[in-house]
């Protein structure tokens, strides 16, 4: 399928958030050539890790053309797989990566993710799928319901607390929306969801998401973002480099705990101390173009629970999600709600 589609002579235009990805490439490649990185071989590293998302982001725009609907049955597929595989290793195994290897923790570990919050972020995307597959197609209605039952009861079971309030704020949305195109039509597949979402919650259990929020905010991210806020002011246009957020903590750190700070624990604060108030605006810039193909597919909202994910957490410092991110992305920008996803319904 791939090289029938590569093949073609037919090409969608390049998207604005394609010109905005390659502007993001085209910073982490300015910051090596004028020396404004402090390690320059992360920024090397970062700038091809945005070019992946570039070409992950136009390839799905290429391949939905011609299927998008099977594409994201696939993803589901795989993602509900993901989820059971990895609710039933929290349970039986904790810490240890589909059961077998061992991930270095003791918990939090959900199927190959070894942090629960990215985990959350990756079900927060292909939830919606489930749930506006269920909502507002007609067909396999129930089967659609347990999936975005057992998605959404996941990440609940999983502990992630950023995650559970923004899958819930997912199933509202898509629940007002249903409710709001025709009510009575609504009654029938809004009690299916509802209880199979109940009855999943219940199975899989709340207890590590209680027990979370029950120890309250951790004070280490005021610390990161208090330290961020320096770096930024020392470095408001050129940043410190992509991908040196890590290295450059240490100078502007008030407290010493005795551990490495790995991330600033927010995307968007990282995002504007590697690459400057440029670079955050190129950033901004893409997700507010992704907004409204979002809303309009009503399969794509996880678009957006992704965004503000990023504000508490850090998504898309592991490849392999940004990559799907973006590609999932690049499938939004192309087809728009259940049953209308023709080529030509392209939302831009």
């Amino acid at each position: 399928m791939l090289a029938v589609q590569i093949g073609r002579r037919e090409k969608p235009a390049p998207h604005a958030i394609a010109w905005l990805l390659a502007g993001a490439v085209a910073w982490g490649v300015l910051q090596q050539v004028f020396a404004t990185t402090l390690y320059r071989h992360a920024t090397e590293t970062w700038t091809l890790a945005w070019l992946a998302n570039l070409t992950a982001f136009s390839l799905a725009r290429r391949l939905a053309r011609d299927g998008a609907e099977a594409l994201l049955d696939a993803l589901l597929v795989f993602g509900v797989a993901v989820a059971v595989v990895g609710t039933v290793q929290a349970f039986t195994s904790p810490g240890k990566v589909f059961g077998l290897f061992e991930s270095g923790y003791r918990d939090l570990v959900m199927g190959p993710f070894v942090y629960h919050n990215q985990y959350a972020a990756f079900v927060e995307l292909l939830l919606p799928v489930a749930l506006a597959r269920s909502l507002f197609d007609t067909r396999q209605r129930l089967i659609f319901a347990l999936a975005a039952a057992f998605l959404y009861a996941s990440v609940i079971a999983s502990g992630s607390r950023a995650g559970a309030l923004l899958v819930t704020a997912e199933v509202v949305a898509l629940v007002a929306m249903a409710g709001w195109k025709d009510r009575r039509a609504a009654l029938g597949p809004l009690a299916l969801v509802a209880v199979a979402m109940a009855v999943s919650v219940m199975a899989l259990g709340p207890d590590t998401l209680q027990r979370r929020l029950g120890a309250g905010f951790s004070g280490g991210r005021i610390e990161y973002w208090k330290a961020s806020a320096a770096m930024l002011a020392d470095h408001p246009l050129a940043g410190v480099g992509l991908g040196n957020w890590p290295l450059a903590y240490p100078r502007y750190a008030t407290a010493d705990d005795g551990l490495i700070a790995n991330q600033a624990h927010s995307e968007w604060v990282e995002w504007s101390c590697e690459g400057g108030l440029p670079f955050l605006a190129i950033l901004l810039a893409i997700a507010a173009l992704s907004a409204k193909p979002a809303i309009a597919s009503r399969w794509g909202l996880g678009i957006i629970a992704f965004w503000l994910h990023c504000a508490v957490d850090y998504p898309t410092r592991r490849p392999a999600i940004a990559v799907f991110f973006f590609a999932f992305l690049g499938l939004v920008t192309v087809w728009r709600r259940m049953g209308q996803t023709r080529t030509g319904d392209e939302v831009t």
